[in-house]
């Protein structure tokens, strides 16, 4: 019989007792079905079914900020919630304004180190019968606010720490993000000093380039690349779980830092990296390349298994002149669309920062930010003859070619 659920008979009397579901048909329709099979039905009773707590979305504050926990959309079957508790199960202690309320505040305290903290309240809602149910909400607290929110419950922060001013949070500039074919999330930014903090500030002069993989499979990769001269702290933290985020130094020598999250960990991976190419790849190819400035001309070519070497497409990102003359320009090469389903201008394979320095030296910095081996081509003259090449693999991501110029 459509509906039931169980039934139990009591031997004795005859008597039987069927229990049923009332989303699949109500008392009426149950009654009449019984009683046409030969069942009178003498009484019938709803049974009391349990609240679904729900404390709400996980939020990012920094200290001294109002925060409100909401339990609104807890929810009970047969009537309503009749009572909520709160509870803070780990953190630093705080004082919540109403233990026994759907939505009460609490002030965030202040974090005193730079590590991100993390306050966990657990709710619990009853109905008039005391049937109760329990869920938990993640407070992730900093001491300068949120962050950057990246996308998709990505967190980001990095902190300069300057010569001039000591630390100085760093400003987040997105630069796009895509959808693979494969089903992968990519995101990518740069993160760089305020020109209100020091007179080299510029958006359009990176210090740490950011690429963020979501993978198809569930994991999260969050990649950072020092392009710039003082060490960088750098953080991220994955907003949709409960394990803290992560937080690394990027230096001159320790260039790349990945922070990553998979099955409920967190964990960090560090290079350090010299600039130079590796020695037991000899690059073959001679990409058509691209005129920039100042008679530089660059080229990379991308080894990919489905059509083997394929030029990789320049995106010029911006540029700009200190205020001590040097010359900024910056950019990414990227796989075609034309040639493998991943290429696309918003998932960089190589992101570039080249520095012409008023002393007359010129730095092209390649960073490899992808997975094929990736050939890079410099040509500093301007005619048409790469003077300086190498490979960027997974194993050596950082390549530096540099000339002196006549200054």
């Amino acid at each position: 019989m459509d509906g039931v659920i169980t039934y139990d008979i009591d031997t004795g009397t005859k008597i039987a007792e069927v229990v049923f579901d009332e989303t699949q048909t109500d008392v009426e329709q149950m009654s009449r079905r019984l009683s046409n099979g030969g069942y009178p039905v003498e009484d019938a009773v709803l049974l009391n079914a349990p609240p679904t707590a729900d404390a709400g979305p996980d939020q990012a504050v920094g200290g001294g900020s109002v925060v409100t926990l909401d339990g609104s959309a807890s929810s009970d079957p047969d009537d309503s919630v009749s009572h909520y508790l709160w509870e803070q199960t780990q953190g630093t202690r705080v004082d919540i304004s109403d233990h026994q309320t759907d939505q009460p505040k609490f002030v965030a305290p202040h974090v005193m180190g730079p590590e991100p903290e993390l306050l966990v309240f657990r709710l619990t809602v009853s109905d008039s019968e005391y049937l109760q149910s329990r869920d938990t909400v993640v407070v992730h607290l900093t001491e300068t606010g949120q962050g950057d929110e990246a996308g998709l419950d990505i967190w980001v922060r990095a902190m300069i720490h300057t010569e001039e001013k000591g630390p100085i949070k760093a400003i987040w500039q997105k630069g796009g993000e895509d959808l693979t074919q494969g089903g992968h999330q990519v995101i990518w930014g740069y993160f760089h000093a305020s020109p209100e903090d020091v007179t080299w500030g510029s958006e359009n002069n990176p210090d740490v380039f950011v690429k963020i993989w979501l993978d198809a499979a569930g994991r999260i990769d969050v990649n950072f690349f020092h392009v710039s001269v003082p060490d960088i702290d750098v953080y991220s933290d994955h907003l949709g779980d409960s394990i803290g985020g992560s937080k690394g130094t990027a230096t001159l020598e320790r260039r790349y830092i990945r922070q990553y999250y998979e099955n409920g960990e967190r964990r960090m991976e560090e290079k350090h990296e010299d600039g130079n190419a590796p020695e037991e790849y000899h690059p073959l190819e001679d990409p058509s390349g691209y005129a920039l400035i100042n008679d530089l001309r660059i080229g990379a070519v991308i080894h990919t298994e489905e059509k083997g070497p394929v030029d990789a497409v320049w995106r010029t990102g911006g540029e700009d002149v200190t205020a001590g003359g040097h010359q900024v320009l910056w950019g990414h090469f990227h796989a075609s669309p034309s040639d493998v389903d991943w290429g696309s201008p918003e998932n960089p394979d190589l992101f570039v920062k080249i520095w012409f320095d008023a002393s007359g030296r010129t730095d092209v910095n390649y960073f490899h930010v992808s997975v094929p081996d990736i050939e890079v081509h410099s040509d500093f003259s301007g005619d048409g003859i790469y003077e300086q090449k190498g490979t960027t693999i997974l194993d050596n991501r950082y390549i530096r070619h540099d000339v002196m110029r006549d200054a």
